[in-house]
């Protein structure tokens, strides 16, 4: 699932908007350049799928990467006591402005 998320990200990637992004958020040179609209769908999409293994996922390569774990734990329909624990491991994946 990773690959096949991370295959389509590059896909829908907008060179033009990853330069961008990029001058908004210093310190960040992992931008692939997708739009957040088109986030929010994979996100939506990936809470119907397997919102569990990926936000167990550690090892990301890109900013919207990261941005996808915080989206799917907006979106997915659960009790604060049981969705405290992905905001817990979230935390200490926001490093600028626009993930937090």
């Amino acid at each position: 699932m990773r690959e096949k998320i991370r295959k389509e990200l590059e896909i829908i990637a907008e060179e033009n908007y990853r330069i961008f992004a990029a001058k908004l958020i210093p310190n960040i040179d992992n931008f692939l350049g997708v739009r957040l609209p088109k986030l929010r769908k994979i996100a939506k999409k990936i809470v119907q799928l397997d919102y569990e293994y990926y936000l167990a996922m550690d090892n990301h390569l890109y900013f919207e990467e990261v941005m996808l774990q915080g989206m799917i734990i907006g979106e997915i329909k659960l009790p604060w006591t049981e969705r405290s624990r992905y905001v817990k491991q979230f935390i200490s994946k926001i490093d600028n402005w626009s993930v937090c």
